[in-house]
């Protein structure tokens, strides 16, 4: 999630609102990976746009998104940028003084329409949602599109595959989470549950795409902090033997391709002046020495996922989906 946006809980906003205020503070979503931030430009490169418009990206945070909306659309658009957090908002402005980045209840106020409006994982973390989705409505004119980027409950990828395997690992009674993902997770839906909330608020599927089948997956599990692979991959809480076999077996791949992608992952976030709180810091020594064996496995990766990204993006059954939307009614 980018940031959280203005409906929560009824009588929780101000808890909400201080929680967010202290994670941005401290670097929370500063850094997504390149190949992450390339989806979002291939998705809003693809919509059919004027060469003249107005983009909002609700839930913006820091701002990393937004920057890659607003670089994927036509020189003639004005991005705007809102967030629950205004330690978010502050950060944003900071870094990409080119986009306009304001609180949500000022844009509410004015009645600002908007041609389109982008949310990066912001859906999963809300408390109301039915409450969430009618206030984003209010930002989209007649005719305009909504892209909502966030994690996809469909059945079939490699990490609803290990939730099969664990016990418990589909969370039903909190919004069908996969069992590893973070406390702010709310939920997890499904594309047509998705797709379902928006028709009853008159908005139309345009196009859908969907990653995390497999190498993407890989990718981001293997980028990430070492205890996250082990988060993943609990071989004490498989099914039977034949399940924790299987997952003993994913958890050495992703431990040995964690240790080998590690140096080159970290050198990337420190030249992007990322923070770097999430994985931890080594020794810049020690990074440097193994570089140039990390870079191969790294690249290696990368370009599996890049690669499927590219070939099945239509396949319903990613991890993740990118759903765009079309108001066809007020």
């Amino acid at each position: 999630m980018d940031g959280q946006p203005v409906v929560g809980e009824d009588g929780g906003k101000t808890d909400l609102k201080n929680y967010y205020e202290e994670r941005f503070a401290g670097g929370y979503m500063s850094y997504w990976s390149p190949l992450q931030r390339s989806r979002v430009r291939d998705v809003i490169a693809a919509l059919p746009l004027p060469e003249v418009g107005q983009a909002l990206d609700f839930g913006c945070g820091q701002g990393v998104m937004t920057r890659e909306v607003k670089d994927a659309l036509p020189p003639g658009w004005r991005v705007f940028g809102t967030d629950l957090s205004d330690t978010a908002l502050r950060q944003g402005s900071a870094r990409h003084p080119d986009i306009i980045f304001e609180a949500s209840p000022s844009l509410l106020d004015d009645g600002r329409q908007f041609d389109l409006v982008f949310t990066h994982h912001v859906l999963e973390h809300v408390g109301d949602l039915p409450g969430t989705l009618d206030a984003i409505e209010q930002f989209v004119r007649p005719g305009g599109l909504l892209v909502h980027a966030l994690p996809c409950g469909n059945s079939g990828s490699l990490e609803w595959n290990i939730c099969q395997r664990v016990d418990g690992g589909l969370e039903t009674e909190r919004g069908n989470r996969f069992f590893f993902e973070e406390e702010g997770h709310l939920r997890r839906l499904t594309s047509l549950e998705l797709i379902d909330l928006l028709a009853d608020r008159g908005f139309g599927l345009v196009q859908q795409s969907f990653a995390g089948h497999a190498w993407v997956a890989v990718e981001w599990i293997s980028a990430s902090h070492p205890r996250l692979v082990f988060q993943v991959t609990p071989i004490g809480r498989a099914q039977g033997i034949s399940n924790r076999v299987r997952m003993a077996g994913t958890r050495a791949a992703l431990v040995a391709l964690n240790a080998a992608r590690m140096p080159s992952v970290l050198d990337r976030r420190r030249r992007s002046e990322a923070d770097l709180s999430q994985i931890g810091r080594w020794s810049s020594r020690v990074s440097q020495v193994l570089l140039p064996v990390s870079r191969p496995f790294d690249s290696w990766i990368i370009k599996r996922a890049q690669a499927e990204w590219i070939t099945k993006r239509s396949v319903e059954s990613g991890s993740e989906m990118y759903l765009v939307f079309e108001k066809v009614s007020e």
